[in-house]
């Protein structure tokens, strides 16, 4: 149970951010202004990449969450089947 609580606190380095900074350079105030569709296109297309690199994360932090929660289903079980036998 231990290890299963650990490794779900465990940090991880998640994909997700941004930096506006470089958006307003690139897009707002170069030599020659993106329109706003190529805007939303690029964005669109690191949010996907985003998602694809975190998907794998993801599905392991949930098969943690899965085996915690089954873990501390198992514990409280076990500690009432041993309050049952000691009374």
């Amino acid at each position: 149970m231990a290890a299963a609580s650990l490794a779900i606190l465990w940090p991880r380095k998640w994909e997700g951010k941004t930096n506006p900074r470089d958006l307003i350079e690139t897009y707002v105030e170069s030599v020659h202004p993106a329109p706003i569709e190529n805007l939303h296109r690029d964005l669109a297309i690191h949010m996907h990449n985003s998602y694809l690199q975190n998907s794998s994360g993801l599905e392991q932090f949930i098969c943690l969450l899965q085996i915690g929660s089954s873990l501390l289903t198992l514990e409280v079980v076990l500690w009432m089947i041993a309050l049952v036998i000691a009374l």
